[in-house]
């Protein structure tokens, strides 16, 4: 199971979380330009793309899917760790998740196959001493998992990082959610600081 959810981005410097061409993107990036059948060019969202998947960048058509995304990662945390989190009516309201897929500091793309999205990975760029980009949410589809998809969202936003020029990306991760921890390991990411707790309730 790949997923992983924090309570979100706050603070004053997190910011409002073919034929072959190169463009600069609107945000920044160098993507490449593929050419559709019909000789359209595609939205320059468009960050990545294989033979049998593509990342974009999520547009407000995108919210109902993204919304059942994070649903998923809400219950997943309240059914692992009812005593840290609680059920949320609307897991990310309309408001928010509008507001993230505008602002240039912040990334919310995701992983489809032809119109169906796979996988969602949001993140921001954090500006404190260093530039730091933060993953704070990252879902795959139960069944589209241990396809690389993950790990494709994850290259797509390090991209991202590099273009902001960030010195490191990170996350904060669950113990519970062991799959998500072996992932991050196998990419590279390594232990930055640790948060212990001693539960009482039975002392």
């Amino acid at each position: 199971m790949t997923t992983f959810r924090t309570s979100g981005i706050t603070g004053k410097t997190r910011n409002k979380c073919f034929q072959k061409a190169e463009i600069s993107g609107e945000d920044g990036f160098r993507l490449p330009l593929i050419a559709s059948v019909d000789g359209r060019i595609p939205n320059r969202t468009i960050l990545q793309e294989t033979e049998i998947m593509f990342i974009r960048r999520l547009t407000k058509e995108d919210y109902s899917t993204a919304l059942a995304f994070f649903d998923a990662l809400d219950e997943m945390h309240c059914i692992a760790r009812p005593d840290c989190f609680q059920k949320r009516d609307i897991a990310y309201p309309l408001d928010a998740f509008l507001q993230v897929i505008s602002e240039p500091d912040c990334l919310m793309i995701g992983a489809f196959e032809e119109m169906e999205m796979l996988g969602l990975l949001r993140a921001s760029v954090w500006r404190e001493k260093t530039v730091s980009v933060c993953v704070d949410s990252l879902y795959v589809k139960p069944a589209f998992r241990r396809k690389g998809i993950a790990s494709s969202l994850m290259k797509a936003a390090e991209d991202w990082a590099g273009e902001k020029e960030a010195l490191r990306i990170e996350l904060h991760v669950w113990d519970f959610n062991r799959d998500a921890l072996s992932l991050y390991q196998k990419l590279g990411m390594t232990p930055q600081r640790y948060i212990l707790e001693k539960d009482l309730r039975n002392a």
